[in-house]
Order: structure tokens, then sequence, then C-alpha cells
């Protein structure tokens, strides 16, 4: 319930924020959404996880698209790069699962 009161709001407010509503306009931020979490050390099947650990993945990640900002690195690249971070920490769960 507390998700989707949570989904909801941030709907209204991306779509007072854009003054229009469109239903994939939130689509690029699934990427940062997600990868905090693996970063954090989640586990996307459930059952671990915490608090802290997905905190200090929100601070890496910021420090990650801030660096690369700063760097003036194309947001494709961006893209890559997030999406090559989000394999290893794959690889590294299913490693240490297996």
């Amino acid at each position: 319930m507390i998700c989707s009161f949570t989904a909801a709001l941030t709907g209204i407010l991306l779509a007072s924020r854009m003054g229009m509503g469109d239903p994939l306009v939130g689509e690029r931020y699934m990427l940062d959404s997600i990868l905090p979490v693996l970063i954090g050390g989640t586990s996307l099947t459930g059952g671990r996880g915490g608090v802290i650990p997905t905190i200090a993945g929100v601070f890496i990640f910021a420090i990650l698209s801030n660096a690369l900002n700063l760097l003036d690195v194309s947001a494709y690249w961006q893209w890559i790069v997030k999406g090559l971070i989000i394999i290893v920490a794959v690889a590294f769960y299913l490693q240490k699962r297996g």
C-alpha cells in the first residue's frame, strides 16, 4: 500500500512538474531506481537486503552519476556504464550464491 501510494504521489509530482501526463515519462528512471538497490546488495529475488546498504548504494550511485555528468559523458554512454554495473552486480550475486 505504501509503495502504491508513493508511486501515485510521484506520478502526480512528475505530471505537475512537466505540465502534462504521459504514461511513459518515468521509463527512463527505471534503471536509476534499480541500480542503487543492486549496488547496496539487495537480492532481486527477495529475502535479503536492508535499508542501510540500500542507502549506501544510493550514495554510490549519486556520486557515479554526478561524476559522469561532470566529465561530460553522453547519456548513451551513461546508460552503458549503468548497464555494465548491473551485469557485474548480478554476476557477483550469482557467484556468491552458487
